[in-house]
């Protein structure tokens, strides 16, 4: 009962711009908290909100949509992921103040958000069925966007805690192959790899900055090998088997995807069709096959989703967003919460791949979750770049 209530009052994804609110005030009320120009303005505030910018002028219809709020057209949803990005904006500058004067997590917001996933799991799998007919990216994003939280909260030693955080990684692994979120599998391995490989890639510049870009590559390679060498679209690994993981059809996409590309590479790929005309008001093309049992092909990618709605170009402006939070992480590498956030950042990119998320997603709230993260991860680093250290005698 308390997972439910939890679900349906407390973790609603309508509630963002409250949880928002509460983050603020938290915020201007920390009476250790100190906020100076350089929480504001940095690279990540100012390429997000260039990004924000460049969605406003590809927004079709009038900003008055924007402004006051229309509730009786299709396009409400749209203004809404307009005032979310503000949002999301908002928390990365208020937890970026939070964690550059504090990295450590509250024992009781951790021990609630702990309890919370703990119970969230068993819920599930007392009831694994319904899980796995369900909507397993929704269960899985919600412990995923939690999940650093969790991490972030371990207080032992670094050996000691790098062993428990696989070990917690590992139980949500499990977890997400029963139920059957391979999106959220995928993702937590290569959290899992991140974790064990940020000694090696943070130890020079260049190949931290390539580590970036190389995640890049693969994201762009795994989708272009998909669409080209998915030739049955109905396979699966076995579709009789109790683990969520290998019931599921892994062709699912490609026709959406192909769909997708054949109409984006149209007049519209640089500049897109505008930020309010998401692709799921977007038909299947009449001359290419199509058999799914639905009237439009909503990309199920934040990629293509971008490049439908904003072209290339605003593609372009949010990968350099998302440069920018990985640019300005590498002052605080050796810190815990900036390795998590590092972590963090790449998962992300991978399920974003496969999923709509981080904006324009339907949940709001626990891509505010994620977006949070973020920004304690840049305020850790940017407390490591702004302060020296005291002397050993000093500290003393």
């Amino acid at each position: 009962m308390a997972v439910v209530f939890l679900n349906r009052y407390i973790f609603y994804e309508g509630n963002l711009p409250i949880f928002g609110i509460i983050v603020l005030i938290y915020t201007i009320l920390k009476h250790e908290t100190k906020i100076t120009y350089r929480m504001i303005l940095n690279v990540v505030t100012i390429s997000f909100f260039i990004f924000i910018g460049y969605c406003l002028l590809r927004f079709n219809h009038s900003l008055t949509y924007i402004i006051l709020g229309y509730t009786n057209n299709i396009y409400t949803i749209e203004v809404v992921h307009i005032w979310d990005m503000l949002i999301f904006l908002l928390l990365i500058v208020c937890s970026i103040a939070l964690s550059y004067n504090s990295q450590k997590i509250s024992k009781i917001v951790w021990l609630l958000i702990a309890g919370y996933v703990s119970m969230f799991i068993v819920r599930n799998l007392i009831n694994i069925e319904a899980t796995q007919q369900g909507s397993n990216l929704s269960s899985g994003f919600t412990i995923f966007s939690l999940m650093p939280f969790v991490l972030l909260g371990i207080n032992e030693n670094y050996k000691h805690k790098l062993r428990a955080s696989y070990i917690i990684l590992f139980i949500l692994f499990l977890f997400f192959v029963l139920i059957g979120s391979r999106t959220a599998t995928i993702s937590i391995i290569t959290f899992f790899i991140m974790l064990g490989i940020w000694p090696i890639i943070t130890k020079h510049k260049f190949l931290y900055y390539s580590t970036f870009f190389a995640a890049l590559l693969f994201i762009c390679a795994f989708m272009i090998a998909y669409l080209l060498l998915m030739e049955d679209q109905h396979w699966v690994f076995a579709e009789q088997s109790n683990i969520g993981f290998l019931q599921k059809r892994i062709g699912t996409r490609f026709q959406i995807w192909q769909h997708l590309i054949e109409i984006i590479s149209g007049d519209n790929w640089l500049y897109g069709f505008g930020v309010d005309f998401p692709t799921n008001l977007q038909e299947p093309v009449s001359y290419l096959f199509f058999d799914l049992n639905r009237e439009n092909i909503a990309a199920e990618s934040l990629y293509l989703e971008l490049v439908y709605r904003t072209g290339v170009l605003g593609l372009l402006f949010f990968l350099l967003v998302l440069f920018c939070i990985w640019k300005m992480l590498w002052d605080g590498r050796h810190i815990w919460v900036v390795k998590l956030s590092g972590c963090m950042l790449i998962s992300t990119m991978l399920i974003c791949s496969a999923g709509t998320s981080l904006i324009f997603s339907t949940m709001q709230l626990k891509c505010g979750f994620i977006w949070l993260f973020f920004g304690l991860g840049i305020g850790a680093a940017l407390r490591a770049k702004t302060i020296k250290p005291e002397p050993a005698h000093k500290r003393l």
